[in-house]
């Protein structure tokens, strides 16, 4: 098949209907959620992202893959163990800003990146779209290095298995071993989770809260106004400043009303938390924390157990709470590496990434040895 590349810097300059052939169900990589990202200010130079959409098409003009790609400059929300290569080599010269990358800027959340339409011989499309990145790669003066981030294990083991070096972020993540009610779920703990639980619920409870899971369609500019602010406090309070604009939240809800889901808590008609989650066909995926007051229990009554309570009701397989979190690691999220994918046009550099991985697993081989 003969296949033309394409590079876009703009979402719209894909049709919905064909980019999300490629990209399926995944809240993540839909046309409506980078569209939501341009529109919110989240990405451009000031921001440090702009975007490289890849396209392959075929000789009638249909788009059969695509990916998500940018460059990316000094953004540190996203590096993981990459920020310690980065650095040392940006001190020693070998690396220079931008790098190249694929995936959701952002948004550390693991998904499909390469994404191609399930009409076509999957694994032989994205080993095209592979090269056209490196093809790409080369078009791009000085490029120290191509990343592929926060990718499904299985994509990332044919990547390795190419020669490209494989990191790992850690996510807290819950799965469903077949619960088909909380407390059967509850039922299986052990007697000391079910005591911790049952403990700290009961906190929550007497705050005289109403706790409500809501749709996206259901918010109005208000609540998300009250949203905000709540997201604004959060980050002040761990000495930052919000990574994400205002209109973020509200432009979700408008392009993608069915896949918003936020575990809210009142007082009253008055906002007080909630999490902004992401919905699709398995998997409900926590993001983003607001609290307008610092009330620990009730950030792990919205956080952790009403996720958990939601996904069984609803016959989920799965919640994906995000980068790990030993408050989350307590309440029976388990710890699980998440990959990233690292090509390096620069041979210091590669070397440099090589030592610090070699580091890490001699590390986690004391530990394990301990």
């Amino acid at each position: 098949m003969k296949l033309k590349l394409s590079v876009d810097d703009s979402i719209a300059r894909f049709s919905v209907t064909e980019w999300d052939a490629c990209a399926g169900e995944h809240p993540f990589v839909r046309h409506a959620f980078f569209r939501m990202l341009e529109e919110s200010g989240t990405l451009g130079p000031m921001r440090g992202v702009l975007p490289k959409y890849v396209g392959l098409r075929d000789e009638a003009g249909v788009l059969v893959a695509c990916a998500p790609a940018m460059l990316k400059w000094s953004n540190k929300r996203e590096f993981g163990p990459e920020i310690r290569w980065l650095q040392e080599g940006e001190a020693k010269g070998c690396f220079l800003w931008p790098k190249f990358q694929v995936g959701v800027p952002f948004f550390p959340v693991i998904g499909p990146r390469l994404l191609v339409s399930e009409r076509q011989d999957t694994q032989a499309i994205r080993s095209l779209l592979v090269e056209s990145l490196h093809a790409l790669a080369a078009t791009l003066p000085e490029l120290c290095v191509l990343n592929i981030m926060h990718l499904i294990s299985g994509h990332a083991l044919i990547l390795q298995q190419q020669g490209w070096l494989i990191s790992h972020e850690v996510r807290s993540v819950w799965y469903n071993p077949g619960h088909t009610s909380y407390g059967q779920y509850l039922a299986a703990l052990p007697s000391r989770k079910r005591y911790m639980f049952a403990k700290e619920r009961r906190k929550v409870q007497q705050l005289g809260l109403t706790i409500s899971v809501l749709e996206g369609r259901d918010l109005s500019t208000d609540f998300w106004a009250d949203f905000y602010a709540g997201y604004e406090k959060v980050c002040a309070r761990y000495g930052n400043k919000p990574w994400l604009p205002a209109q973020v939240f509200s432009l979700l809800a408008r392009y993608m009303p069915e896949s918003i889901r936020v575990i809210a808590a009142f007082d009253g008609n008055r906002f007080i938390a909630g999490a902004f989650c992401l919905l699709d066909a398995t998997t409900l995926y926590v993001q983003t924390w607001s609290s307008l007051h610092p009330l620990p229990e009730l950030c792990f009554e919205l956080i952790c157990y009403r996720p958990v309570e939601f996904a069984i009701e609803n016959g989920l397989a799965c919640v994906d709470a995000g980068i790990e979190g030993v408050h989350k690691t307590r309440r029976d999220f388990a710890a699980e590496n998440v990959p990233n994918a690292h090509w390096f046009y620069n041979d210091d550099l590669k070397k440099m990434a090589e030592s610090v991985m070699g580091s890490d697993k001699s590390c986690t081989a004391r530990k394990s040895h301990d």
